[in-house]
């Protein structure tokens, strides 16, 4: 429910930013798309006390996101999804071979 409602949250404020002002850049893109990634992953952290610690931990998040990003400025959108499907899958995986 949290992934869709922000995925429309993204769609809204990326249709308002770009009525509104003169987007830049891709680079504004992909950091805007990369920030999103960033907020839309807050659920798999849980509840952390101390906001540096959300800032500290949604870092890896963000580099991910910028990552895929770029994928998807210069490759497309299959490619940029094949990477995260293919980086969840390899989480997964070595999850289940940990237990």
């Amino acid at each position: 429910m949290f992934f869709i409602f922000g995925i429309g949250l993204a769609y809204i404020l990326l249709k308002l930013l770009s009525k509104s002002i003169k987007i830049p850049s891709t680079l504004f893109l992909i950091i805007i798309s990369a920030i999103l990634f960033s907020l839309l992953h807050l659920n798999v952290i849980g509840k952390q006390d101390n906001f540096l610690a959300y800032l500290i931990i949604l870092i890896p998040y963000f580099i991910k996101g910028y990552f895929y990003g770029y994928i998807n400025y210069r490759l497309g959108f299959r490619y940029a999804f094949y990477a995260h499907a293919l980086h969840n899958l390899t989480l997964a995986s070595m999850n289940l071979m940990m237990r």
